[in-house]
């Protein structure tokens, strides 16, 4: 094992909204929305904000048990070795990922005293959505005379 180049410096939740419906179905089926927002802090190019907006919604016309807005922060930092063509990508993946995984435990935890049974948000992936790493520069050769 080994460290991250990716140091999550600190994360908090702007909303945490999570309702019981008490005419829901547990088996209806829902999907889930996640939004992120990733910013460069200043001109540090190494050192990164992230905002996840995650929303739960009903697939079809059955309501599910629960219901849930949740969005939750965090500031990144990234490791000096880490090369920089490939920051924002690391970033956008690996800091959304973070980020998502505490919201889940979030839910978790507030629909574990709920009246339904609990909630698990499914795993997902931020990969594709991340930006592609810069292509280095090359010199072009100039022509002969």
């Amino acid at each position: 094992m080994k460290n991250s180049p990716l140091r999550l410096e600190k994360a908090f939740f702007t909303t945490v909204c999570v309702r019981a419906n008490s005419d829901g179905n547990p088996d209806a089926r829902w999907t889930v929305e996640a939004i992120p927002q990733v910013v460069k802090q200043g001109e540090e190019k190494r050192k990164w904000a992230i905002s996840l907006k995650i929303t739960l919604k009903p697939i079809g016309e059955s309501k599910p048990a629960y219901g849930a807005e949740i969005e939750v922060a965090g500031i990144f930092s990234v490791d000096e070795a880490w090369p920089e063509a490939k920051i924002e990508q690391l970033v956008h993946a690996n800091g959304c990922a973070v980020l998502y995984s505490a919201a889940r435990e979030m839910v978790c935890n507030v629909t574990s005293r709920g009246a339904w049974p609990m909630l698990l948000l499914p795993t997902v992936s931020f990969v594709d959505t991340a930006p592609k790493p810069k292509a280095a520069s090359t010199p072009t050769a100039s022509a002969a005379p």
